[in-house]
């Protein structure tokens, strides 16, 4: 049967212990895709996770049909250190839609969090409460790319922070990438720093010198390297997709099935 490879239990899901085992009463919105999109039948099998932070991963059974209601019997522990993807995102703010159709791949390949980042030459801003009307769509969309992928997880997104900020706490040795010429890739960087990397990746614009003088400065503290994806410039809602690739395969990438059913 096709549909999610796991569902992600949420707030208006019922949890309840019957005997030994705990039992799902599907709220609203799992009741109808498992009735109305996979047009299940009592006896059929999914698996089911809680996200935040996802501990158990359970076998569910559809017991009943009206009301939806699915046993659960623990399949396996869900070790803490498999939870969470080795690499981090910031990247500059995109005009239309552009930016926000970076979730999905990026929850596929892995990301651990997608940062909005205001550059100097960022065409789009968020004011706080465009970011936070945006939150509620963005979750839609990690969540249904989560349940697709098999994702147990959940990738985050913050709010938008300017380069200046990120460099003062950065999550991981940074990777600046930067279109020029005769800088390192991205596989040479990580074979010294292999541990969860964070990918900085500006606007269409090109960074300004004052980001890339901020950026020289950070690098000579050891902490941050200025990378490359090759010969070839990548617009801005594909470069993404190409960092997270290598990312996910490269010294400090996923390894077997990190965080995956």
């Amino acid at each position: 049967m096709s549909g999610p490879r796991v569902f992600w239990i949420s707030e208006e899901d019922r949890l309840e212990t019957d005997g030994l085992f705990p039992v799902l009463h599907p709220g609203p919105a799992l009741s109808r895709h498992l009735v109305k999109s996979l047009r299940v039948s009592p006896g059929d099998t999914f698996r089911f996770v809680l996200p935040d932070p996802p501990v158990t991963l359970y076998q569910g059974q559809i017991r009943s049909l009206s009301p939806p209601v699915v046993s659960l019997k623990r399949e396996r522990e869900i070790p803490e250190r498999d939870m969470a993807p080795p690499f981090d995102l910031a990247v500059a703010l995109l005009k239309g839609d552009a930016w926000e159709d970076l979730i999905e791949p990026l929850v596929c390949l892995g990301t651990r969090s997608l940062i909005p980042l205001v550059a100097d030459r960022s065409q789009v801003h968020w004011s706080d409460d465009q970011y936070s009307k945006k939150m509620g769509r963005f979750g839609v969309k990690i969540r249904e790319a989560s349940q697709l992928s098999g994702r147990m997880d959940r990738m985050e997104i913050p709010p938008p922070v300017t380069l200046g900020k990120i460099l003062e706490e950065p999550r991981g040795f940074v990777l600046f990438f930067d279109e020029e010429s005769g800088i390192q890739s991205i596989q040479e960087v990580l074979s010294f720093h292999p541990d969860s990397p964070l990918a900085l990746i500006g606007p269409e614009g090109g960074w300004s010198e004052r980001e890339r003088s901020m950026v020289t400065e950070f690098e000579k503290r050891g902490r941050g390297a200025r990378v490359g994806l090759g010969s070839l410039i990548f617009p801005g809602r594909i470069a993404p997709v190409v960092a997270a690739s290598v990312l996910s395969y490269c010294p400090g990438g996923r390894r077997g099935e990190r965080g995956k059913v």
